[in-house]
C-alpha cells in the first residue's frame, strides 16, 4: 500500500516567507529493507529483526527549513538532531542523486544530503522546488510543479473513461509549457490502453486508463508527442519510455540517452555518430538479460538499455511465446535508433 502511494513526507508550513518540510529519512521503501534482516520466515523470531529494522527507519527523520534567504535542512534519530546543514538560497543545491549508476529512479539531494527514495523521488523534489517558488513569489512556478506532484502509480481499471479525461490532461499542462508523451498500448475489445507521460525533470506518468477506440482522436487531435513504452497486458512494469525523431529514452523516470545531430548521449558516455557502426539488440543465451548496445569504430559497444527478465527461470511455464512478448521493447528501440543513426541493426538471439 504505501509503495504505490508513498507520502513519506508532509508540509508542516507553508507561508509567504517560510516553508517548513519533514518526512522520513529513507522514504516507505526503508521499511522493506527490515525484512531482509532475518534469515528464517514464518518463525517467531522474526519479529525481532523486524521490530529492530523499522525502529532504525522511522527513528531517521528530516526536517527542511526553506525562508527567502536560505536553505536549511536537520537530520534526527529517535528525536536527538544528528546533522544540520544551511545553504545560501539557491535552487542549485536541490537537485537529483542517482543510485546504482541511474539504474533507479534518484533519490533528492540537498547539498551533501540525499534525503528520500526512489518511490517519493518526484514528489518529494517538486515539493521542494514548489517551497523555493513560493518563497521567492513565484507562482507560476509553484503551479507546475504542485500539479507534478502526484504521479499515476495503480494499473488502470479494465471499464473505459471517457476521452474528455485524457483531453484535460493534456491541455493541463501543455498550458504549464511542458512536452506530453501519449502511449497506445493493449487494446481490449473496444477500447484500449492510453498512457500519458509529462516530460519534466524526468518522465512522468499522469494518465493511465482505457478509452474507447473510436473516441481516441478527440485527444490526439491534440498532438501530444507519440512515445512508446514495454507494457503488456494489464501490467504496470513499465520500465522504459522512448520516442522517436528524435530518439529519447527514459528508465523508470529518468533519462539514459538521447541522439543529438552529431552526438547521442547515454547513461554510460557521449558518443559522436561518426563512430558507431552499428546498433545491436541482444539477449542473453539463458533469456535472463537482454539490452541494447551501440557498436563503435574500436570495436567497444556501449550500452544503451539494459534489462532483465527473472520470469525466464521462476516460471516454470515460460516459453516462447512469452519471450516474443518480452523482447519487443529490445527489438522497437534498436529499430528506432538504426533507423535514426543510419547504421545496421544486428539482432543476437532475437529471432
Amino acid at each position: 500500500m504505501f509503495i504505490q502511494h508513498p507520502r513519506s513526507f508532509k508540509v508542516k508550513t507553508w507561508k509567504s516567507d517560510v516553508v517548513v518540510v519533514t518526512g522520513l529519512y529513507w522514504g516507505w521503501t526503508g521499511l522493506v529493507f527490515p525484512l531482509m534482516l532475518f534469515p528464517f520466515f514464518f518463525t517467531k523470531w522474526m519479529v525481532v529483526p523486524l521490530v529492530l529494522g523499522w525502529t532504525v527507519v522511522l527513528g531517521y527523520r528530516f526536517r527542511l527549513l526553506i525562508t527567502r534567504q536560505s536553505i536549511e535542512v536537520r537530520t534526527t534519530f529517535m528525536g536527538v538532531g544528528l546533522l544540520r546543514e544551511v545553504y545560501a538560497m539557491d535552487e542549485a543545491w536541490v537537485q537529483y542523486g542517482f543510485d546504482m549508476d541511474r539504474l533507479l529512479p534518484p533519490d533528492v539531494e540537498i547539498g551533501s544530503l540525499s534525503i528520500g527514495d526512489e518511490t517519493n523521488a518526484i514528489p518529494l523534489f517538486n515539493t521542494i522546488k514548489a517551497a523555493i517558488a513560493h518563497v521567492q513569489g513565484k507562482t507560476e512556478v509553484e503551479l507546475a510543479h504542485c500539479r507534478l506532484a502526484s504521479p499515476v502509480r495503480d494499473a488502470p481499471a479494465k471499464t473505459p473513461v471517457e476521452a474528455r479525461e485524457a483531453a484535460a490532461v493534456i491541455k493541463r499542462y501543455r498550458a504549464l509549457g511542458l512536452e506530453v508523451l501519449m502511449v497506445r498500448g493493449w487494446k481490449l475489445e473496444e477500447a484500449q490502453r492510453v498512457t500519458l507521460y509529462v516530460v519534466s525533470e524526468a518522465c512522468i506518468r499522469v494518465f493511465d486508463a482505457y478509452i474507447l477506440t473510436e473516441d481516441i482522436h478527440e485527444f490526439e487531435a491534440l498532438r501530444p508527442t507519440t512515445a512508446y513504452d514495454d507494457e503488456m497486458a494489464f501490467t504496470m512494469r513499465r520500465r522504459f519510455v522512448w520516442t522517436e525523431a528524435p530518439f529519447r529514452l527514459w528508465h523508470r523516470g529518468t533519462k539514459v540517452a538521447k541522439l543529438y545531430p552529431d552526438s547521442i548521449w547515454t547513461a554510460k558516455r557521449e558518443i559522436k555518430r561518426a563512430e558507431i557502426v552499428s546498433v545491436r539488440g541482444w539477449l542473453s543465451e539463458s533469456w535472463a538479460k537482454l539490452g541494447v548496445d551501440l557498436e563503435t569504430t574500436d570495436g567497444e559497444r556501449v550500452e544503451v538499455a539494459v534489462g532483465h527478465n527473472p520470469d525466464s527461470y521462476l516460471n516454470p511455464f515460460y516459453d516462447g511465446i512469452d519471450l516474443m512478448f518480452d523482447v519487443e521493447w529490445v527489438e522497437s528501440i534498436s529499430r528506432i535508433l538504426a533507423r535514426e543513426l543510419d547504421v545496421p541493426l544486428i539482432d543476437d538471439n532475437l529471432t
